[in-house]
């Protein structure tokens, strides 16, 4: 779908729900996920499990399993070492923060279909890097993918197609970290 047919599904859906809805499921529309059933501390097994994860928690108005998306703070604590109040670790946070709002005031009755996942860009972080006030304590593999879904608000079906990053610590899974 070409980006000017995503702005006017956020047009529509603005319309229907209003300016702050438009950004609970442009949000969500990003970080799509849905796995079987994924540990925090373990994360999901695939990129696209993310996605299917994040569609599947939305759609049953799951806080638990909407959060299980993301890193815990145990995990990114344990991953990078970051200097100073704005940092990716809390970028991830209030990411976190943010979508389990949207899910409390903006995403009731909505649900997400996952589509399709496509890899894009995946880079590689040894253990030691240091990047953006950031060191990494652990090895972590980052990947951009394009994520298509169908959005369904108010009886109406949209179809959305975002990038999302995701990462990998140290092997353990693969959470959302940001869009």
């Amino acid at each position: 779908m070409p980006r000017d047919d995503n702005r006017n599904v956020r047009r529509l859906i603005a319309q229907a729900r209003g300016a702050k809805a438009v950004a609970g499921m442009w949000i969500c529309g990003i970080i799509l996920s849905g796995c079987a059933s994924s540990d925090i501390a373990r994360g999901h097994k695939t990129p696209e499990a993310v996605a299917i994860a994040m569609a599947r928690a939305v759609t049953a108005q799951d806080r638990t399993r909407l959060r299980r998306v993301f890193p815990s703070d145990g995990l990114l604590k344990e991953a990078l070492e970051c200097e100073g109040q704005e940092n990716q670790v809390s970028r991830t946070r209030r990411e976190r923060e943010a979508v389990l709002r949207e899910l409390d005031d903006d995403l009731a009755n909505v649900s997400m279909e996952h589509l399709s996942t496509k890899q894009r860009k995946t880079v590689q972080i040894p253990k030691g890097t240091k990047k953006n006030g950031c060191e990494a304590k652990i090895d972590m593999e980052l990947r951009r993918i394009q994520v298509k879904m169908n959005v369904t608000s108010e009886g109406q079906t949209h179809q959305l197609k975002e990038l999302l990053t995701v990462v990998r610590f140290d092997k353990r899974g693969w959470f959302l970290v940001d869009h």
